[in-house]
């Protein structure tokens, strides 16, 4: 089972969502953007005052409004920050 797993996902490589942003803010995002089914996406709400992160999440940088990160493998996108714009490149519906 193990070999299989890692065959899932060397052939679909995941999905990992990282949103900054004020706590009430990042976390309506993170509430819109995980409502869909995704198994192979992750979603991480990290206060924009957080601190000590590790390098690779500190350069996801925060601003005044929530933005957020796509990465897939080891590329991450440039911010979002407009939760419209990141839910059409998920191709999520958006109803808000």
């Amino acid at each position: 089972m193990s070999l299989l797993t890692a065959l899932e996902e060397f052939l679909g490589a995941m999905q990992i969502l990282i949103i900054r942003g004020a706590p009430p803010e990042a976390q309506r995002w993170s509430s819109a953007l995980g409502a869909a089914y995704a198994p192979t996406r992750m979603i991480f709400a990290i206060p924009d005052d957080a601190a000590q992160l590790p390098a690779a999440l500190a350069e996801k940088r925060a601003s005044a409004a929530a933005v957020a990160y796509l990465c897939t493998g080891m590329t991450c996108s440039g911010p979002f920050t407009n939760l419209s714009d990141i839910a059409r490149e998920l191709a999520l519906p958006m109803n808000r």
